[in-house]
């Protein structure tokens, strides 16, 4: 048995929560959690004070906590995503609700290797515009939220999602664009 079938095989037996199987798990995803951790902060403050492997212990908290069923190895890893965005995403609330008043800070949002044409984006109107997208484009959402906080390039998003890279390039141009009409709109 190959280490993605052996995490997919553990997951699946995690379901009882047993805390020997999610021990048993957490050494074999961990380089990948931290590397999916990492990505977060490429475009942070260098001074950020919450580190990737503060970010792989909640989120592996949160999830053995979450008492969600997990289907796979694939299905694990989107969860880590989205819990990873969660909790960047109330950990900025918190930081901008404690500045009272100040605006938050802001971050570059690399897509297809460039960076967006209008001004930059705070982690808050991130999430916002993910969300809004989710409910109009599915996988255009998907693919945002596995390029930005699950760092995966495009060959590892299709691979993830099953389909092609090419249609990757596709949606993360529509996102580009889509992200910058959004701020040229002033959301």
């Amino acid at each position: 048995m190959n280490k993605k079938q052996s995490i997919t095989h553990l997951l699946i037996n995690a379901s009882d929560k047993e805390s020997e199987v999610w021990q048993q798990i957490m050494p074999l995803v961990y380089d990948q959690l931290h590397s999916l951790a990492s990505a977060q902060f490429k475009s942070e403050r260098s001074n950020h004070t919450l580190q990737p492997t503060a970010l792989v212990n909640e989120t592996f908290e949160r999830l053995v906590d979450s008492k969600l069923t997990i289907s796979d190895r694939k299905h694990f890893f989107n969860l880590c995503c989205q819990m990873m965005r969660r909790i960047l995403v109330d950990y900025a609330r918190g930081i901008n609700s404690q500045k009272r008043g100040v605006e938050s800070e802001r971050f570059s949002l690399t897509l297809c290797n460039e960076e967006l044409s209008s001004s930059q984006l705070n982690l808050i109107q991130l999430d916002q515009l993910l969300d809004k997208l989710q409910s109009l484009q599915l996988r255009q959402s998907q693919i945002a939220e596995l390029h930005y906080f699950g760092g995966l390039n495009q060959s590892k998003i299709a691979e993830h999602l099953s389909i092609s890279p090419a249609t990757v390039f596709r949606e993360l141009r529509f996102l580009k664009a889509w992200l910058n009409m959004q701020m040229d709109n002033g959301v």
